[in-house]
């Protein structure tokens, strides 16, 4: 009877961490593509500056 309470609590533990962890990798990736980017762009411009020269 106690272990199937306990297994059931861990089961929910579990559930909802992989839940953050998700939604943590999902805003971690919204929050850097714009920087990603924008890195990209200033690297372009790098490499067509140097091109031009």
């Amino acid at each position: 009877m106690f272990r199937g309470i306990f297994m059931d609590t861990v089961g929910q533990v579990s559930q909802a961490e992989l839940l953050l962890n998700l939604l943590g990798v999902i805003l971690a990736g919204t929050l850097t593509l714009p920087a990603q980017k924008w890195l990209w762009a200033q690297h372009r411009e790098r490499t067509a500056k140097a091109g031009q020269s």
